[in-house]
């Protein structure tokens, strides 16, 4: 039987409700059995003892009849009875069918253990990912927060909105103006990083360029945080607090 050529379309199957049923009246086809499908289906029902809404459920179909009478009753049966049904033909196309309706159900569990294994694969990546970034960028632990929730929101996994910092976190510029220092930024960042409080850092920009950003070292941990920029999440922000800021700066030679 050539796969990919036929399942799904030698007996359709349909799914519902997270079921997968077959029409017994397309198998009834399928088999050619010379039995009226009424016949064959009470008959089969009866003789092998199948549960309504549990191996079958029975519709009616209240499309107009052409030939008049009533209504006919439509069939859904399981994959599990459908293979039953079409071993105990005990004919070529019995075989056929059932033969075929264990390769769907083979397929079918396939395709669920490939996607849960990416869906595995993708979020451990993710998370390895994360803590990479988190030990390589020292990044503080809003930010770490922030990119776990990009990953378990879409999941349904629940995350706190927040942890606690170990102080009111601003930008140099902020601290400079407050503090009433008349030094630029730039000017602070290059002695930080002269002293090893902060590191240049490059990341890859669009057309082939690279961009370069600063990161609190291990040494400067003390006086902030890093956290993802609000600008652009590929990139950190250094972030000092404000208790310690003039400690820092005095440390700093400024």
């Amino acid at each position: 039987m050539d796969d990919k050529q036929n399942i799904g379309e030698l007996i359709p199957i349909r799914e519902k409700n997270g079921k997968r049923t077959v029409s017994a009246r397309s198998l009834h086809a399928f088999l050619e059995n010379k039995r009226q499908f009424v016949d064959w289906i009470k008959q089969r029902i009866d003789q092998y003892q199948f549960v309504e809404n549990q191996d079958y459920q029975v519709f009616h179909n209240f499309v107009k009849n052409p030939n008049g009478g009533r209504p006919q009753d439509e069939y859904a049966i399981s994959i599990g009875m459908a293979k039953e049904l079409s071993m105990v033909e005990n004919n070529a196309k019995g075989r056929e069918a059932r033969q075929y309706f264990i390769r769907c159900e083979e397929i079918a569990t396939e395709k669920g253990k490939e996607i849960g294994t990416i869906t595995s694969k993708q979020i451990n990546a993710k998370i390895s990912w994360i803590r990479g970034c988190k030990s390589l960028l020292r990044l503080n632990e809003n930010s770490t927060l922030l990119l776990l929730k990009q990953i378990g929101d879409p999941l349904g996994l629940p995350t706190p909105d927040y942890t606690s910092s170990n102080g009111i976190l601003r930008s140099a510029s902020e601290l400079l103006k407050k503090n009433e220092r008349n030094i630029t930024a730039q000017k602070f960042n290059e002695a930080a990083v002269a002293k090893g409080y902060l590191v240049e850092l490059e990341r890859p920009a669009t057309h082939g360029k690279t961009k370069r950003f600063k990161s609190i070292t291990e040494k400067g941990t003390d006086f902030g945080e890093n956290q993802v920029s609000p600008h652009n999440p590929k990139e950190i922000q250094p972030s000092w607090y404000e208790n310690k800021f003039v400690e820092l700066l005095n440390a700093l030679g400024l």
